[in-house]
C-alpha cells in the first residue's frame, strides 16, 4: 500500500492537519498533469477527525485549485473507520515541471478548516 504522510502545515485560519494519500493502494504515487487521466485522493478519519464531516463543495487540490469530479466513502485503510476518496483529473492539479507535492484542503460541515499533503511523482517532466 502507499504510504500516507501528514504534514504540519500553518494556514490563515488556524487549520488542522489531517492524513491523506495520493492514489491509495499504489506503491508510486506517478502524476503526469499533462494528461486527462483521472486519479484519487484518500482522506482518512483517525480519533481526532471524521472525514464524512468534510463540506464536499469545499475541498480544492493545489496547486492548481481543482474541484473534485466525484468522490466516495469507504474504508481505505482498513482501520475501521470510513474514510472519503476524491477523484480529480490530472491536469487539473495544476502541477508544474519539477513539483513534487499536492496538497487537499477544505473545512468541515462547521467550519473547521483542514489540510493535507502528499507527494507524487511528476512524470512530465523531460
Amino acid at each position: 500500500a502507499g504510504a500516507a504522510y501528514v504534514f504540519s502545515l500553518d494556514t490563515p485560519s488556524g487549520g488542522e492537519s489531517v492524513a491523506i494519500d495520493f492514489e491509495p493502494g499504489k506503491p508510486a504515487n506517478r502524476i503526469d498533469p499533462t494528461t486527462q487521466k483521472r486519479f484519487r485522493v484518500a482522506v482518512f478519519s483517525d480519533a481526532g477527525f471524521d472525514a464524512l464531516q468534510i463540506d464536499l463543495a469545499s475541498v480544492r487540490l493545489a496547486p492548481g485549485g481543482a474541484t473534485p469530479l466525484a468522490h466516495r466513502v469507504e474504508d481505505t485503510n482498513d482501520d475501521g473507520l470510513i474514510d472519503l476518496v476524491f477523484v480529480f483529473e490530472s491536469a487539473s492539479a495544476g502541477l508544474a515541471c519539477g513539483e513534487s507535492t499536492i496538497e487537499l484542503t477544505g473545512r468541515t460541515a462547521v467550519g473547521n478548516s483542514f489540510t493535507g499533503s502528499d507527494t507524487v511523482i511528476n512524470t512530465s517532466c523531460p
